[in-house]
């Protein structure tokens, strides 16, 4: 029941945010070139609005509806919540560091808290997750991160998420 939940909150999150987009111009990235110095170039000018929806884990036993949301600020901080792995709440905080001007790829720094009383035994998780952002001229952005677990044996997951720009 709990994902149900969830998943109403993520759908409900997403409709009103795309109604606040509605009517909005959305700057076009790719036109900007090198030789306009003078205008600044900002991936999320007014921060972000995020909604994990599902992941792909390389061993069978996990969950992979892990719904949640989270908000980004233009700086890159990000704090956000998620049926993790285990199917337990997972609250998290970290920063995207941007590789390129426009946001596109960028590696997530961070650690999560809902791991405690599982296999894992980490009461707080670190996280390490390259990410990539297709930018849509309609529509929500989409994310794809790998959330590197560099011990032996260990899952890798691949996660998928939507964004709204502010």
């Amino acid at each position: 029941m709990r994902a149900r939940q969830w998943l109403g909150l993520s759908l409900l999150i997403w409709a009103g945010a795309c109604l606040a987009q509605v009517g909005e111009p959305r700057a076009d990235l790719s036109t900007v070139s090198a030789v306009d110095s003078n205008i600044e170039v900002s991936a999320d000018p007014k921060g972000v609005i995020g909604v994990h929806l599902w992941s792909v884990h390389s061993k069978p036993g996990f969950d992979d509806r892990n719904v949640g949301l989270y908000y980004r600020w233009p700086n890159g901080v990000m704090l956000g919540g998620f049926n993790n792995s285990y199917s337990r709440f997972s609250a998290y905080a970290g920063w995207l560091w941007r590789i390129d001007d426009a946001g596109r790829f960028g590696v997530f720094l961070g650690a999560a808290t809902g791991y405690g009383s599982t296999e894992e035994r980490m009461p707080v998780a670190p996280i390490f997750a390259p990410t990539v952002r297709w930018q849509f001229k309609r529509g929500p952005d989409v994310r794809l991160s790998w959330f590197v677990d560099p011990r032996s044996g260990a899952a890798q997951v691949l996660h998928l998420s939507v964004e709204f720009q502010r």
